[in-house]
C-alpha cells in the first residue's frame, strides 16, 4: 500500500504491485522498473531522485510521479493517465514509444519536457513546460483543453493533428513542426505568438493569438493554408502597418515566401478594423483572405506616374455576383 524509504543507489529497483500503491518517504534509485495494472499509483508524495524511468507498465490506470533532478527513460511507459512534477531537471521521455492515453497535470516549469508516444494523446490536466518536444507516431495530440503554460515549442512530429493552447506569457516556436497532411493549431489566447529563425511548418498552420512575430520566420514548408487570427474578433489589424495586432512587412515578405496556397487574415465575422498600410504582396497562384468589419474601399494617388489595369472585388459566397458586374458599380463610385 505504502513504500516506505527506498535507498538503492547506482542500482536498479523492480516493482510488482497489484493495488493502489502510495509512498511515505523519498526514493533514491538509479533506475526505476514498475508493473501496477490493479490500482493507481502515486509516487508524487515525496521527492524523488530516480535517474531513469526504466519499464513502466501501469496500463489502464494512472501514474504520478514526482522527482528532483534530470530523469530520463531505458523502458516503455504505459499508462492510462500520466502525472509528472519535476521542476528540477529536464525531462526527456523521447526514446521509447510510450502508450500515454492521457497527459494529466505536468509541472516541468522552466525546463525541457520531451515525449514520444505512440497512441493518440489528450490532456486532462495542464500542461507547464519551459520547452515542449513531442513525437507522436499513434495519432493526433490535443492539448487544447486546458489553459496550459509553455514557453517555447521545441521540434512537433504527430500522425495526427497538433492542437496546443498555451495561456502562459507568449509562445515561441524554436523547432520544426510537422503534422503531415492535417493541421497544426496554435492558441495563445491573450498573449503573443512568434517564430525562431529555424522554425518550419511542415502542415497547415492555424494561430490565434494577441499579436503575432513572423519577422524571422521560416515557413516555407506550409503547403496549405496559412491562418492568422487575432484573440479576438474586435481587434484591429494591419498589414505592414502600426496596430494592435500587426503583420509587419517582414512578415508579408515571410508570406510571400511561404509555400502556402492559401492565406486567411483575421476571424470569420470580424468586426475590428483592417489596415493595409503599405503594398501587401503575397506574391502570385495564392487566395488571400482578408476577414474583418466593414470596408471604406478607395484608391488614393499621392503623386502622379501610375496606373491600374483592372482589380476585383469578389463576395465570397455569392454566386449572383459576377465580378464584370461588381467591377462596373464600384468603378462608378471611383474617380481616378
Amino acid at each position: 500500500t505504502t513504500l516506505n524509504s527506498i535507498l538503492t543507489g547506482s542500482n536498479a529497483l523492480s516493482l510488482k504491485n497489484v493495488r493502489d500503491l502510495g509512498q511515505s518517504c523519498t526514493m533514491s534509485v538509479d533506475t526505476f522498473n514498475m508493473t501496477n495494472t490493479a490500482g493507481a499509483t502515486y509516487l508524487n508524495w515525496q521527492d524523488n531522485f530516480i535517474t531513469h524511468l526504466g519499464t513502466i507498465d501501469t496500463s489502464g490506470q494512472t501514474l504520478s510521479l514526482k522527482n528532483v533532478q534530470a530523469l530520463d527513460q531505458t523502458g516503455v511507459i504505459k499508462a492510462d493517465t500520466f502525472v509528472l512534477i519535476n521542476t528540477s531537471g529536464d525531462t526527456n521521455l523521447a526514446s521509447q514509444s510510450n502508450q500515454i492515453v492521457h497527459l494529466g497535470a505536468i509541472d516541468a516549469s522552466g525546463k525541457a519536457f520531451s515525449l514520444k508516444n505512440a497512441v493518440a494523446l489528450d490532456q486532462s490536466g495542464v500542461l507547464k513546460a519551459g520547452t515542449l518536444t513531442l513525437t507522436n507516431t499513434g495519432g493526433a495530440v490535443d492539448l487544447g483543453t486546458q489553459a496550459n503554460e509553455v514557453t517555447n515549442l521545441g521540434a512537433i512530429n504527430t500522425a495526427g493533428n497538433f492542437t496546443l493552447k498555451s495561456s502562459g506569457g507568449g509562445l515561441g516556436l524554436l523547432g520544426n513542426v510537422n503534422a503531415g497532411a492535417n493541421v497544426v493549431s496554435l492558441d495563445t489566447g491573450t498573449n503573443a505568438l512568434s517564430f525562431g529563425s529555424a522554425a518550419v511548418v511542415a502542415s497547415d498552420l492555424s494561430t490565434k493569438s494577441s499579436s503575432i512575430d513572423l519577422s524571422t520566420a521560416n515557413l516555407t514548408a506550409v503547403t496549405g493554408t496559412v491562418t492568422l487570427q487575432a484573440d479576438t474578433s474586435a481587434k484591429a489589424i494591419s498589414l505592414s502597418d502600426t496596430s494592435s495586432y500587426n503583420i509587419s512587412a517582414s512578415g508579408l515578405a515571410t508570406l510571400k515566401a511561404s509555400g502556402a496556397s492559401n492565406i486567411v487574415i483575421g476571424q470569420t465575422g470580424a468586426t475590428g478594423v483592417l489596415t493595409i498600410g503599405a503594398a501587401a504582396d503575397f506574391g502570385s497562384g495564392k487566395t488571400v483572405t482578408l476577414n474583418a468589419g466593414a470596408f471604406s474601399f478607395g484608391i488614393f494617388a499621392q503623386q502622379g506616374g501610375w496606373s491600374i489595369n483592372w482589380f476585383r472585388i469578389t463576395s465570397v459566397g455569392d454566386s449572383s455576383s459576377s465580378s464584370s458586374s461588381v467591377a462596373s458599380s464600384v468603378a462608378s463610385s471611383i474617380a481616378v
